[in-house]
């Protein structure tokens, strides 16, 4: 099964939505739709919930996203830095 990032892209790319428009559809910023479809960010449960229930994507396949993240994190070095907070 392919990541959800992979499949959300590739469901928008068969509409021929624009970013925003997919973003407005999901209730979510255009740049978090950005960082979703590049990897940088997950959706959280409920966002990847409206997903599904939009798209027929379904929320597990969020989970095959997470582990990449964890592993492009790891590769980068983020699991040895601290958040700081401002």
């Amino acid at each position: 099964m392919q990541s959800g990032a992979a499949l959300l892209a590739e469901w928008i790319e068969k509409r021929e939505y624009t970013q925003l428009k997919a973003s407005v559809l999901f209730g979510i910023s255009e740049g978090y739709i950005s960082m979703i479809l590049s990897g940088g960010r997950l959706p959280g449960r409920n966002q990847a919930l409206r997903i599904e229930e939009l798209t027929g994507i379904p929320v597990r396949a969020w989970s095959l996203s997470a582990d990449n993240t964890s592993k492009i994190a790891v590769a980068a070095g983020a699991g040895n830095s601290k958040s700081h907070k401002q």
